[in-house]
């Protein structure tokens, strides 16, 4: 039995010693192979080829992580002060293979995350995708083989048996410390030496100095001595550089390279550290990580509060005057209509669902009124939660280029700018928006947290992960990109009517409420319990606002408004009373409370505006609700007069056995999740109810019945991820969502592209038909 402690005790102090480039090795395989963001990816490098941002950028990232998985384990190997013949066979073998297979093994995970990605696709991936996923996975494979192979050369024909090496130098350390300390001269004192991992021991006749765990810093190879050393003002450079280049820092390399390259550095700094710890005794990861906490719970580097521009725009006025003047701008047009052709007044609201929902909500709304350009005319507001809020952004912002109201001649040129307002969303999307948003996570915000205080130019937090993805928001390619640097209210500046309010969904997390950023001023009556945040849009940035409703922890921070910024609001703050707001889905992910709030002011609006103009009679307007859905698993809603119960029915069995695994830890998340997904849909199925078909809203009678209409993703989209970057696949598969509904023809400046095999859902074929020919 000792001797099997002995053996599993000298195993663990080599695992234990390399534990950076293993940990890391294996978080990497588990990403690459469980995520279906990293599948994405995946398929995004393989249709990117042979450019820079396929194949090249990936293995020249894979390759830089497995030099330095390899080169920090063998030198924390190396600096251990234990020599050889103490070691048992088996520790020997992992001194002296361990490394190269922690080097080698990341190219064959990416091999194998390759190959699963082919196998997870669908008979639409392109071809010549398919073929470029294989030939990457061959070379991953064939690069791992060759770099073992070196690796094994190198020792054998460059620097021979470097265990010796290191017997030598432990050897020579120890006798130089013993004369050192020698208690006078030509004493004799014995050289034998004893050690094992962790503490030296001591034999009779022997020094009973105690031995250090690791050889001093000057026994280290000159290499490894110059690289600890440029550690520190390399990360200073490279924190410089992503502050400088919040969004093109990550774009530059894309984000499975940088989640590699930011490995290599990890695997690099984490060895250097517990060397030293080894070397002086001092745990300076653990005390860094108490530092952290410490400065963390004490607020004093607390660096996510909403980013603030210069203040543009009107002071918001009450939503009941702002809707007015919308009705008052198309009072000739609803006086002209009958009783039996009312004026439609459209609400959105579009669900939450990361990029998936950003990039569903944006292009059939601008293919809708490209197909019908009266469309956009009847729209009165857009509420949007999450990457649903990304979403009506970029429409609402293709819809201001037709207003030429941007501050940026340059970017609204005609000649710049596409005629169709699909081709400008499909311009928006050719970027990708998870680079920069990780860039932040892993390098300026990792940073912040080991300073004391928040880093700030002007009241801006510089190092806060959420700046890079807002920055990345507004530098995007094409030309709709401008308008989310601008403040919120600036887009409504002079009392402007020509765009679709935007509602942007967020949540109060100290108390739980529902919020909302919005151009006007909220009327409590009329949107009960909603937090009021319309005083900040006037220096809210509309890629600030979007973000603030699609925060969700812990990629993207809890935002902090703090009771300053929050002074001017409806209720402002007491003083010291700083909030955190985070993704709008938390409290509801569909948007249709704040969709109602919007239809109560509308009539309240239109009542108001009939007395200023007669002609204004309630019978000449009817409300349209549309829902953008981006679930493909969502259970389909039932008829609005059905009082059938939410999910499969009674006593049905799920399609697929329910997990037990881990429940111990899983249970609370997962119940809460579950909770939150039951809740919100019986939030809607109750909105479709009260509104659909029916001549009352809140005991205020209307004269046609209200109409509810929805876009959905059908069931034969296969996984769309929710993170912040597609695959041209996955958008294939989201515009044939939309695009093969009978009578969808493209714009004439959009090529239409190869099918994704998709058949579009009734529903969202019915909303097509309805809203193409409305008028």
């Amino acid at each position: 039995m000792t001797r099997m402690w002995t053996q599993v005790g000298a195993v663990w102090g080599v695992l234990v010693t390399v534990r950076f480039s293993l940990v890391f090795t294996l978080l990497f395989l588990v990403v690459m192979l469980g995520a279906g963001q990293a599948r994405d990816l995946l398929w995004l490098v393989g249709e990117q080829g042979w450019s820079w941002h396929g194949a090249p950028s990936l293995l020249l990232a894979a390759l830089f992580y497995a030099v330095n998985a390899w080169y920090w384990a063998r030198i924390a190997v190396y600096a251990r002060n234990a020599p050889s013949e103490r070691l048992t066979p088996v520790a020997r073998w992992l001194e002296r293979h361990l490394p190269r297979l922690l080097g080698s093994l990341p190219l064959v995970a990416l091999a194998w995350s390759l190959w699963s990605a082919v196998e997870r696709s669908n008979a639409d991936m392109a071809p010549r995708t398919v073929a470029q996923l294989h030939q990457l996975a061959w070379v991953a494979l064939a690069l791992a083989i060759l770099f073992y192979g070196f690796t094994l050369l190198r020792r054998h024909l460059l620097v021979g048996d470097w265990q010796a090496e290191r017997n030598h130098t432990i050897r020579l350390e120890r006798a130089a410390a013993i004369a050192e300390a020698a208690p006078q001269p030509g004493a004799a004192v014995s050289t034998a030496y004893s050690a094992t991992w962790g503490r030296g021991s001591v034999d009779a006749g022997q020094d009973p100095r105690p031995v250090a765990r690791a050889l001093p810093f000057r026994a280290l190879p000159p290499l490894t001595r110059v690289l600890i050393r440029a550690f520190l003002p390399a990360f200073v450079g490279v924190v410089l550089l992503t502050v400088l280049l919040p969004a093109g820092f990550g774009r530059f390399w894309g984000t499975a390279p940088l989640f590699l390259v930011w490995g290599g550095g990890f695997v690099g700094v984490g060895s250097a550290l517990s060397y030293f710890s080894s070397r002086t005794g001092v745990p300076f990861i653990l005390w860094s990580l108490c530092l952290a906490l410490v400065f963390g719970a004490l607020g004093w580097n607390a660096d996510h509060q909403l980013r603030l521009a210069e203040v543009q725009g009107d002071v918001p006025a009450p939503a009941v005057e702002g809707f007015a003047r919308w009705f008052g701008a198309r009072a000739d047009e609803i006086a002209a209509r009958g009783a039996d052709d009312p004026y439609p007044v459209v609400i959105v609201a579009s669900a939450g669902g990361g990029i998936r929902a950003a990039y569903w909500t944006s292009y059939s709304l601008a293919r809708l009124t490209d197909a019908n350009p009266a469309l956009a005319r009847h729209v009165l507001g857009l509420s949007g939660v999450s990457g649903g809020s990304v979403g009506i952004g970029a429409y609402a912002a293709s819809l201001m280029l037709d207003g030429d109201r941007t501050t940026d001649p340059a970017q609204t040129a005609p000649a710049q700018v596409p005629s169709s307002h699909t081709a400008r969303v499909l311009d928006y999307y050719r970027a990708e928006f998870l680079s920069p948003l990780l860039t932040g996570f892993l390098i300026p915000d990792l940073a912040q947290r080991f300073l004391p205080v928040a880093v700030r130019v002007g009241g801006t937090p510089l190092l806060d992960r959420a700046r890079g993805f807002e920055i990345g928001l507004a530098r995007s390619p094409g030309a709709i990109a401008g308008p989310f640097d601008q403040p919120v209210a600036r887009l409504y500046a002079d009392g402007a009517t020509t765009l679709p309010y935007l509602f942007f969904n967020t949540t109060q997390v100290q108390s739980g409420r529902h919020a909302v950023i919005a151009p006007l001023r909220l009327d409590p009556a009329l949107f009960p319990g909603i937090v009021d945040l319309s005083c900040l849009t006037p220096r809210l940035r509309m890629a600030t606002a979007a973000h603030t409703s699609a925060r969700f922890p812990y990629l993207s921070p809890a935002g902090e408004v703090e009771w300053q910024m929050a002074a001017d609001c409806p209720s402002p703050p007491p003083e010291g009373f700083d909030w955190l707001y985070v993704d709008g889905g938390y409290y509801d992910n569909s948007g249709t409370l704040t969709a109602l709030g919007i239809a109560r002011t509308a009539l309240a609006a239109y009542a108001a505006a009939g007395r200023a103009n007669p002609a204004l009679t309630p019978e000449k307007i009817r409300l349209v609700f549309l829902y953008v859905a981006n679930d493909p698993e969502m259970t389909p809603l039932p008829p609005a007069v059905a009082r059938t119960p939410v999910g499969p029915a009674a006593g049905a069995a799920p399609a697929t056995p329910p997990s037990t695994a881990l429940q111990d830890l899983t249970a609370p998340i997962t119940t809460i999740l579950s909770v939150r997904s039951t809740l919100g849909q019986e939030e809607l199925i109750g909105f479709k109810r009260r509104v659909d078909g029916r001549t009352v809203l809140d005991e205020a009678p209307l004269t046609h019945p209200m109409q509810f209409l929805m876009l959905r993703l059908p069931a034969s989209v296969p996984d769309v991820p929710l993170g912040w970057v597609l695959s041209d696949l996955s958008k294939r598969e989201i515009r044939d969502s939309l695009d093969r509904c009978p009578g969808a023809g493209l714009p004439n400046d959009v090529a239409a592209a190869e099918t994704a095999g998709i058949t579009p859902a009734a529903e969202t074929c019915a909303a097509w038909s309805a809203l193409s020919r409305l008028r």
